[in-house]
């Protein structure tokens, strides 16, 4: 069968095609000692286990990540794993909200990220400056298999305040008047709460 394509579209692997192969034969060439390549025949066939792409779902429900915790980076993202699916791919888009709650209460919503995860994503497109948060999935949060979780899980993350890297004056400097404008530069500026 043949593959259609434009007339005179070349590809780069098609270009390069020659070359890889022209590479593989080397390599297999250059097995130490000069000896051949041995040929192995397989000894099984590559199976899934038991639960989502592969992963087996041994033990209690759990949540296996959170976070960042902590002191947080600028713009860090709060997310949660657990170790079993809550909710089916094929709802995607129409699931209920995931029972995890903040606070402070933030303005946003919890994305999904396949059928174990969540990111929250913030209104204003990143999460408050100089906050303390604290995020909790209470107990009894329910996996799709209907196991609950048996203990409310907690994290607290604290967003960076504003750092104050360069002011004009400079600190000790002499001779200012009234008049003099001063300039503060901050990294991780947040809106000042007036």
């Amino acid at each position: 069968m043949r593959e259609l394509r434009p007339a005179g579209q070349k590809t780069w692997f098609r270009r390069l095609r020659p070359a890889l192969i022209a590479l593989l034969l080397t390599a297999a060439a250059c097995v130490p000692g000069g000896a051949t390549m041995p040929v192995v025949s397989p000894s099984r066939t590559l199976t899934l286990d038991k639960g989502e792409g592969g992963r087996s779902n041994d033990g209690p429900f759990r949540v296996v990540f959170s976070g960042p915790q902590g002191e947080a980076a600028t713009g860090a993202e709060l997310s949660v794993v657990f170790s079993r699916p809550l909710r089916a791919l094929e709802l995607a888009g129409s699931e209920a909200p995931p029972p995890i709650e903040t606070t402070p209460k933030l303005e946003g919503r919890w994305q999904w990220v396949g059928t174990r995860a969540l990111v929250f994503v913030p209104k204003t497109g990143r999460l408050p400056g100089a906050t303390q948060i604290t995020v909790e999935v209470p107990a009894g949060t329910r996996a799709l298999d209907g196991a609950p979780l048996g203990a409310a899980h907690r994290f607290t993350v604290t967003t960076p305040t504003p750092r104050l890297v360069r002011s004009t004056p400079h600190n000790g400097a002499t001779g200012l008047t009234p008049k003099t404008t001063l300039e503060l530069r901050l990294i991780n500026p947040s809106t000042p709460r007036c």
